[in-house]
């Protein structure tokens, strides 16, 4: 089943074919916690890793939506470019966002009453 779930900026590359060494060089650039390549079967794109504006965006989803509604915003937020099958196509789409969700590891924290 094929459904339209996100809304691909003009801007960004909506190919992997499009992608040049250098838009990857520009993105880890501008994006220095990281850049990552996604890739589910024959299909690829980039996403950065998220930041905090980027999880408040996408817990307003949640409350609105659900949990499917607060992924597909966390991946609209952090889409690069690529092929747009992976924001699009629901079989594509449920494997990009099973990935993207290990981009919001956190660091260990401990709590200590005193």
């Amino acid at each position: 089943m094929v459904k339209k779930l996100l809304k691909v900026e003009k801007t960004k590359p909506a190919t992997v074919a499009e992608i040049t060494q250098e838009q990857i060089d520009a993105w880890k650039k501008e994006h220095t916690k990281g850049v990552h390549k996604l890739t589910v079967e024959d299909k690829a794109g980039f996403v950065r890793n998220p930041n905090r504006n980027d999880l408040k965006y996408a817990m307003t989803r949640l409350k609105g939506g659900g949990e499917l509604d607060m992924a597909e915003a966390l991946l609209e937020e952090i889409w690069l470019g690529g092929d747009s099958e992976l924001l699009e196509d629901d079989d594509y789409f449920f494997a990009a966002v099973s990935q993207v969700q290990d981009l919001m590891q956190v660091k260990n924290a401990s709590l200590v009453k005193l």
